[in-house]
């Protein structure tokens, strides 16, 4: 961001649209969408019209996401999304909590400005 040898053709990325930004460097309609979309993760076309320093960003955090966890830039668990509960429900025991399921919350207790359990019936 604050690094003029990072502006694009002199401009701030908050000055230049996404839209601009693609056809400066030629990119075809596939390799935008795919860019907008699966690396970016915008979910319409409306991100064109906006300043590119969003776009620019997200994209930048795929890459970094990329280049840390390997294969895919997204963290899955090993064992399917059945690990995620599991996660949450380990990490509360080992503080003492319980981790119920099914189970409408009634009130969240706080105590000082901080919650500290819920109530359930």
């Amino acid at each position: 961001k604050t690094k003029p040898a990072t502006y694009h053709k002199g401009k701030s990325l908050d000055k230049v649209t996404t839209r601009q930004l693609y056809e400066d460097f030629g990119l075809d309609a596939n390799t935008q969408s795919f860019t907008g979309h699966a690396m970016a993760l915008h979910r319409d076309d409306d991100y064109l019209e906006q300043p590119a320093e969003a776009t620019a960003e997200a994209i930048q955090l795929y890459a970094f996401s990329l280049e840390r966890y390997g294969k895919s830039p997204y963290i899955y668990p090993m064992y399917g999304l059945g690990g995620m509960p599991e996660g949450f429900s380990r990490l509360c025991a080992i503080h003492g909590g319980t981790f119920m399921l099914n189970k409408g919350v009634d009130e969240v207790l706080y105590k000082d400005g901080k919650a500290w359990g819920i109530k359930t019936g």
